[in-house]
């Protein structure tokens, strides 16, 4: 299985964009990876594009340009569809919010574009923000809003597979400090109310209860990211086993990485590394796992919220066993100065899912904590495609 790469390590906020990374970044990496091969690939588009795609030239102009390159649209990305180059993005990431509608007005253009890419008969994936994010506040408001769109892109997408015979599905992507962090959310998401909410509104345009419960499990998945699910110390094989018992589909594997630290008492080389790291561009969500605990670590929303509590001293180093932070780095480099990463939970992700023809899509944007050159980092992106490639295997 040739894993797919995504697409928004580079800027796609534009159509003249997205076009200018098929032609060139996309094309490049393919001669360096798989050279004999097509090469799959993770779509992601900001609004202007999502907007210039609309228009039916520049959709086959698309189609042309990944097939010239030998390029396959593997999935879409439109978790981030604001800006996501220009520092500062943090908790922009999450707008437009689900309670907008610019957010379900994208989703629908990007769902009927994908219908135009594939075969009749053919599946496709789009991954979105698992609902908002809970420093916000006002988690009721943000839920139930949530709710009331997807039954909207819910009905969309089952109007679409009847009128086309394409299946374009919508898969949330769990994340720290999200409305869904992590699996327990998602089932409890799942069990509770989208059926006490969204498959009523559902029902209201005509549809059973059967059909609305049908097409709420046709349509809606989970892409698990694998940085996300690290970040949370959660066990990889148990989070498969239960959305699996749950009856909850997993549509994408993001192959992905976090920072580590452990024994952070006795690393002041990578603690200093760790602080060095602060960037004004994403949120970087943060977990220390105590020595001794019962619980969940708590997350902290960014690493200068982490740095606080440890400099105010309302966490203490000897306490904590080990420390992870949200970075998606390369799956192939091993980080110098104390660091380390969680490339053994993305490896057994990566064998799991692929055991269970799971597709997988490489998910690395953090180039810049390594090198500001764009060759290195094209010819990075293909060493770690190839890397994902033999551990496919």
């Amino acid at each position: 299985m040739i894993p797919a790469y995504a697409a928004n390590v580079h800027p796609s906020e534009s159509f003249e964009d997205v076009m200018d990374m098929l032609n060139t970044k996309a094309a490049y990496i393919r001669t360096l990876a798989f050279p004999e091969e097509d090469l799959p690939i993770e779509l992601r588009f900001g609004l202007q594009a999502i907007n210039e795609l609309k228009e039916i030239g520049n959709r086959q102009y698309l189609k042309e340009t990944l097939s010239k390159n030998r390029l396959k649209l593997a999935t879409i990305n439109a978790f981030p569809i604001g800006e996501f180059y220009t520092a500062p993005i943090k908790d922009n990431v999450y707008k437009p919010t689900w309670g907008e509608q610019e957010r379900t007005d994208a989703t629908l253009t990007i769902a009927d574009l994908y219908a135009d890419m594939i075969h009749e008969g053919e599946v496709g994936v789009i991954s979105t923000s698992p609902g908002g994010y809970k420093p916000w506040g006002a988690i009721s408001t943000q839920t139930y809003r949530f709710l009331n769109s997807l039954a909207a892109v819910l009905i969309h997408l089952h109007t679409l597979h009847q009128k086309t015979g394409r299946c374009i599905r919508l898969s949330l992507e769990p994340e720290p400090s999200a409305l869904l962090e992590n699996t327990d959310e998602v089932i409890r998401f799942f069990e509770s109310p989208l059926m006490t909410v969204t498959s009523p509104l559902i029902q209201k345009h005509g549809f059973s209860a059967k059909d609305a419960e049908r097409i709420i499990k046709d349509y809606l998945g989970i892409t698990i990211d694998a940085c996300h699910l690290a970040v949370q110390f959660e066990n990889p094989i148990a989070v498969l086993t239960k959305l699996e018992q749950a009856k909850i589909r997993v549509d994408k594997l993001h192959v992905s990485a976090a920072v580590s630290i452990k024994d952070p008492l006795n690393n002041k080389e990578g603690m200093n590394t760790l602080r060095a790291m602060d960037e004004p561009k994403y949120l970087h969500q943060t977990a220390p796992l105590k020595r001794i605990s019962l619980s969940p670590p708590t997350i902290f929303n960014d690493l200068p919220d982490f740095f606080e509590a440890l400099d105010q001293e309302q966490i203490l180093l000897k306490d904590i066993a080990e420390i992870r932070s949200h970075f998606h780095i390369p799956l192939h480099i091993t980080p110098a100065n104390g660091l380390n990463t969680t490339i053994m939970i993305t490896k057994t992700l990566l064998h799991e899912c692929v055991k269970r023809n799971i597709p997988v899509v490489n998910e690395t944007y953090m180039w810049s904590l390594f090198t500001e050159s764009q060759d290195e980092i094209l010819a990075g992106i293909a060493d770690e495609l190839l890397w994902t490639f033999t551990h496919s295997k």
